[in-house]
């Protein structure tokens, strides 16, 4: 007998950017939970090596690589750093528990989603009251698929901070990530214009 799924499946990460290792997770969630709740990490963060996307550019970039059906069923959870994990998780813990609450009208049954795949996963074990329901990383050439490969590929040709990725960068990152996805990143590289960068030259 199949296992009742539960009210929300949670995925927890920066997305910068959103590739096929996270749609696994998201499509994993969609699988143990009525919902998924993608919790975006570093909120606050956004034109900088590691978190070059602001947190709206990261949720239309989801949502751009997710069918309707998908995303009819998504639930986004925007959350700041707090530089105290115990503190981040508990706060993560409430808002999504709060959000869910709000929505079905009790106290609700979540899992977590995630894949172990190196120390920066660690945050997984913050969440004990949270089933985890691991999924094995996405391979990649090479190793795992991660996402700072991926802003190597993006932005590590540029030379100047206020330049943009050409079209041929994003299209690197073509088999990586989901078709929607790719589309969202090629149209912001245009719409963006020239933005202001708070990074080293070298990414």
């Amino acid at each position: 007998m199949a296992e009742a799924r539960a009210d929300g499946g949670v995925v927890i990460g920066r997305f910068q950017p959103f590739h096929n290792g996270h749609l696994r997770l998201v499509h994993r969630a969609m699988d143990v939970g009525e919902r998924c709740i993608v919790v975006l990490g570093s909120s606050q963060e956004s034109r900088t090596e590691r978190n070059p996307f602001t947190v709206d550019e990261r949720r239309a970039m989801i949502e751009a690589g997710l069918d309707r059906a998908v995303r009819d069923r998504l639930r986004f959870v925007p959350v700041a750093d707090l530089g105290d994990e115990p503190r981040w998780a508990r706060n993560v813990e409430d808002l999504v528990t709060q959000l869910l609450a709000d929505e079905i009208d009790r106290q609700p049954s979540i899992r977590l989603v995630g894949a172990f795949k190196d120390d920066s996963s660690d945050y997984l074990r913050a969440f004990p009251r949270w089933p985890l329901v691991h999924v094995p990383p996405e391979p990649a050439v090479g190793g795992m698929l991660h996402a700072t490969d991926l802003r190597t590929r993006l932005f590590g040709s540029l030379d100047r901070l206020d330049d943009r990725p050409s079209d041929d960068d994003v299209l690197r990152l073509t088999s990586l990530v989901p078709a929607g996805t790719l589309e969202y990143l090629r149209g912001w590289r245009v719409d963006q214009g020239r933005p202001e960068w708070d990074w080293p030259e070298s990414v």
